[in-house]
């Protein structure tokens, strides 16, 4: 899952949370290093998302911190029907 800056800034100010963003070549070096734990403590990380299911589970193996939701989640339009469509475009 890619976020751009302008939606984390979004997100901090909906939610009064703040968001960090690891690139996963990035986590991968924290991970490599053994100072996953170390890093999310001194940010405050306890939830993650937005990684593969293989990094989020290295991730979950360093740290203490939970799984918000994953980039294998599939997103889909539902499907409109013709009669529903005809009715909305007479109500525009």
């Amino acid at each position: 899952m890619s976020i751009r800056s302008d939606e984390s800034m979004t997100f901090n100010l909906l939610t009064n949370q703040s968001l960090i963003i690891f690139r996963p070549e990035t986590m991968e070096k924290i991970i490599k290093q053994g100072k996953t734990k170390e890093v999310f403590d001194f940010f405050g990380i306890k939830h993650i998302m937005g990684y593969s299911p293989e990094l989020s589970e290295k991730i979950i193996k360093n740290s203490d911190v939970g799984i918000i939701s994953a980039d294998d989640i599939k997103i889909t339009q539902p499907k409109t029907s013709s009669g529903k469509s005809f009715f909305m475009n007479l109500v525009k």
